[in-house]
């Protein structure tokens, strides 16, 4: 079942989670088929949100560890040849909405269960979670901090409703 979707500019393909199936399909989007389909690794289902880093042109997205449902990781996809690379890192419980930073080169992943917000710095990666995200407002504020440049996030509230968060 398709639940979320990045685009790649750089390459013209789009990535689909395919959160019954396990796996990632890359759709070459000049010719609108599927050109690969990324299994996930061993011990690791349900992929959910996905986002783009134009920066290293690589497709971040989470999902769950199956030795714990609840427990959401962060994995990468190199988009030169479509493996994933690196180490799962833990993000946070049920990770539902993802946001990518240009400027901090940052990646914001919203969970769920665990009702915080991690922040990743994609270089390293190394998890931070922004402080008081229980609520709403809270979130809204810490995100303020943010250079102006960058005007909007989209976050998932629900499991399936998404909104647009403005900043001042």
């Amino acid at each position: 079942t398709p639940q979320q979707m990045a685009f790649n500019s750089f390459n013209n393909t789009l990535y689909v989670c395919n959160s019954n199936s396990d796996n990632i399909s890359v759709i070459d989007c000049n010719s609108n088929t599927v050109s690969v389909t990324i299994p996930l690794p061993v011990n690791y289902n349900y992929p959910y949100s996905m986002l783009y880093n134009n920066i290293a042109n690589s497709i971040f997205f989470s999902c769950r560890y199956l030795s714990n449902p609840a427990d959401g990781y962060c994995l990468n996809i190199d988009c030169s040849d479509n493996s994933i690379i690196g180490t799962p890192f833990f993000t946070g419980a049920a990770p539902r909405g993802a946001a990518f930073n240009t400027i901090s080169n940052s990646i914001y992943i919203c969970n769920l269960s665990s009702n915080d917000v991690a922040n990743i710095n994609s270089a390293t990666p190394f998890v931070t979670y922004v402080s008081g995200t229980t609520n709403y407002n809270q979130f809204v504020n810490e995100l303020n901090n943010i250079p102006k440049r960058v005007r909007h996030i989209i976050l998932t509230v629900e499991s399936y409703s998404q909104m647009a968060v403005p900043f001042n």
